[in-house]
């Protein structure tokens, strides 16, 4: 990515990751940045300046690198018309870090001033370790992709009843598994989302509220 700083705590400096980083590594243990000034940094940044780099998952060939600026993040998070986040909501993450689906929820939250649950791993392949921290840390909003949301239907379908908004994408969804899932938290909570990583997360978005019956699939709704 041609990163020239590295943020890590120094009880990760012996990762292989970092010994072969050729740029400055900054431990956030370090004594000299607590004695730093914690007043606001004067940073002139504009929207189109770098914000983050992704990468696309290579299902059409090599993993292609994503420039992701503040004004895609930004338009993604912040008055957008498929969600409104607010401060007392609680985002629970379940995204690998590496995903473009890991910036909804952490700016998503952030950005908004609202709660951040970051799920460990070994929690989120776990229906019930999964279920229960939805359900301890009252979760209002939860982005899944369709495999999990397919799962978690199966498994623990009564762990969203409380959710208010539960978004979910990424491959084609199970008409039946939606079905349930429509019954079981009712309307105005379910929206399929679209969007490959290069559009920034999401492309389009559409609200479940109503399923014909002869309905062969899911739609992926407008921008």
């Amino acid at each position: 990515s041609g990163a020239q700083f590295l943020l890590t705590h120094q009880v990760l400096r012996h990762r292989s990751v970092l010994t072969s980083f050729e740029g400055t590594i900054i431990e956030t243990e370090d004594r000299a940045i607590e004695q730093q000034s914690d007043s606001p940094i004067d940073a002139h940044i504009l929207p189109e300046d770098l914000a983050n780099l992704t990468y696309t998952s290579g299902t059409t060939g090599k993993p292609k690198g994503n420039m992701v600026t503040h004004r895609n993040i930004l338009r993604t998070v912040k008055q957008s018309n498929y969600l409104t986040v607010h401060h007392e909501d609680t985002v629970m993450s379940i995204s690998n870090y590496v995903f473009d689906a890991f910036m909804f929820d952490v700016f998503g939250a952030l950005l908004n001033g609202a709660k951040l649950i970051v799920l460990p791993k070994d929690h989120i392949l776990n229906m019930n370790e999964l279920s229960g921290a939805i359900e301890k840390e009252k979760v209002s909003i939860l982005m899944i992709t369709t495999a999990l949301f397919h799962l978690l239907i199966d498994m623990k379908k009564d762990s969203l009843k409380n959710v208010r908004k539960v978004l979910f994408g990424g491959e084609r969804a199970s008409v039946p598994h939606v079905v349930t899932a429509l019954e079981t938290v009712g309307k105005d909570k379910l929206v399929h989302m679209y969007g490959p990583s290069e559009s920034t997360i999401f492309t389009t978005y559409y609200p479940v509220n109503h399923i014909e019956k002869q309905t062969l699939s899911i739609p992926i709704g407008k921008p």
